[in-house]
């Protein structure tokens, strides 16, 4: 295999607009205020002030943490310099639709930040869902792995590469990748294998934080190594496999959808040693007929052939960057 492609690793390892709503708070970051000791919360993953209505975050532990925080409703919620963050959407179990900003919460040890002040003329708890702090384990970012199949049989943009800051960023899928497809778009077995899992009957979407327990997906044991192959976010019902069933490279397993933490329509793919399958993600390639083995990166477009062009996002860089400064 030739050609291997050189892996994203910052900020503009996500498309913008493949996370509307979302806001990465990190260490640097601008829009919020840091406080020099932390405070104490009451809440999982913060604390919201009754009368200010400012939510702030906290990080007690000695290592870094991460969480997600969701707040839903209609009403504007400000930064600490009285600007609105933008908004996303999420679809319930009754396939209700909500307004939702969600902040990616990353806070160096012993930390606090001031995250946002809220508008809403009652807080009530349902507004609210965050999870608990995990640390920030380290990532051992290496290249390579098993030359796969791509998975799709049209052109897509990938919109969240190795190491991406919206849902990239810790071990457990940190060499994942992200192709942005319209739902019902037919997925491809990556290798010869054996259906380990299929879940299709979750219907939630948008970036409500409670979603990322809620996916649907299928997942493959690959017979060219120990190694487990995930497809999330699949459509309700589209699997055309059960598990035990064999499939060979290439096959439609089923339809891509927007299930669970799904800013839009798109397929998360993600792949785990057999015997560690909680633990860190495994760097994989795809290769084209010509035996070209690549990864790929945010804002390129790829096919069955391999990569085909950078799409039209002349801003992405800088726009990504500022999503992370959030």
């Amino acid at each position: 295999m030739t050609g291997i492609a050189v892996q994203s690793r910052t900020a503009d390892a996500l498309v913008p607009s493949a996370a509307t709503g979302v806001h990465v708070i990190r260490d640097g970051s601008t829009r919020v205020h840091w406080v020099s000791s932390p405070r104490s919360f009451s809440m999982t993953g913060g604390r919201l002030d009754p009368v200010s209505k400012i939510f702030s975050a906290v990080n007690k532990s000695a290592l870094t943490q991460f969480s997600f925080l969701s707040i839903r409703g209609p009403e504007p919620v400000l930064d600490m310099e009285g600007v609105e963050y933008v908004k996303g959407w999420a679809r319930g179990e009754k396939q209700e639709i909500f307004d939702v900003v969600t902040f990616v919460l990353v806070l160096p040890p012993k930390s606090s930040a001031l995250i946002c002040r809220l508008t809403a003329p009652q807080v009530l708890e349902e507004m609210f869902y965050a999870l608990p702090w995990e640390p920030l384990r380290p990532v051992q970012d290496t290249t390579g792995g098993p030359g796969l199949c791509f998975p799709l049989q049209i052109e897509a943009l990938c919109t969240q590469s190795v190491g991406g800051p919206m849902t990239h960023f810790f071990c457990e899928s940190f060499h994942a990748v992200d192709f942005r497809c319209p739902v019902s778009t037919p997925l491809l077995a990556v290798g010869d294998g054996t259906v380990f899992e299929v879940a299709d009957s979750n219907v939630v979407s948008g970036i409500w934080a409670e979603n990322l327990g809620k996916w649907n997906s299928i997942s493959i044991d690959l017979e060219c190594g120990p190694f487990r192959f995930d497809y999330v976010h699949i459509k309700a019902g589209s699997a055309r496999v059960r598990p035990g069933d064999k499939v060979a490279r290439g096959q439609i397993i089923c339809e891509s959808g927007d299930v669970g933490f799904s800013p839009e329509p798109h397929v998360h793919l993600e792949m785990h040693r057999i015997d560690d399958l909680d633990g860190p993600s495994e760097p994989f390639l795809f290769t084209t007929s010509a035996d070209v083995a690549y990864v790929p990166v945010a804002c390129r477009v790829y096919g069955p052939q391999g990569e085909v062009g950078v799409s039209d996002f002349s801003t992405a860089a800088t726009a990504c960057a500022s999503l992370c400064q959030t």
